[in-house]
């Protein structure tokens, strides 16, 4: 393993935390979508983890040299799947 995959992989470590919040954060939208004041910050928090999931997807796709879109539609069954 060269040095820049043992640095993606450090990273991707790292920022799984972020992988468990799509699940979540649709779990949090379904509980807070009666309230109106709770469900505007739970929109906010869902879209920052959408956002963020999409970056980390991107990122790793473009330092890898990989197609960027070719399996973006699988990443809510992973994300599923992994949590």
């Amino acid at each position: 393993m060269d040095a820049n995959a043992a640095r993606a992989a450090a990273v991707q470590f790292l920022l799984l935390f972020l992988t468990f919040s799509l699940p979540v954060g649709i779990f949090g939208r379904v509980l807070t979508a009666a309230e109106p004041l709770l469900s505007t910050a739970g929109l906010i928090a869902f879209h920052t983890a959408v956002i963020a999931r999409l970056a980390l997807h991107f990122l790793h796709r473009w330092r890898v040299d990989r197609p960027l879109f070719a399996d973006l539609w699988l990443l809510p069954a992973r994300d599923l799947l992994t949590c």
